[in-house]
């Protein structure tokens, strides 16, 4: 890769976070009218940066992490990470959390 690729392809993290965490408080608190977030967990890296883009937009009690199943699969209880609870269900049951 060329070196002026490279550079553009350079992303100053910081800023770009501030940018999705604003939009996302724009988004949830002013559009939408909500205080808080559902995140469909799948297990990949793409979610858990959703889930944790979301608790530093509205705060961590405000997202629910909602893992998403496969027909006749199990999902572990993982409990509490730290940042927000996960909340662990089959699809079509009621959330608990």
């Amino acid at each position: 890769m060329s070196e002026a690729i490279a550079e553009r392809l350079r992303l100053d993290l910081d800023q770009v976070t501030g940018q999705i965490v604003s939009a996302l408080r724009r988004q949830v608190g002013e559009v939408l009218r909500r205080s808080g977030i559902v995140v469909a967990m799948s297990g990949g890296v793409d979610s858990s940066v959703c889930a944790a883009l979301a608790a530093a937009a509205v705060g961590a009690r405000r997202v629910t992490r909602d893992a998403m199943q496969r027909s006749g699969g199990s999902c572990p209880n993982m409990g509490k990470d730290g940042a927000a609870n996960w909340c662990w269900r089959e699809a079509g049951s009621t959330p608990s959390g």
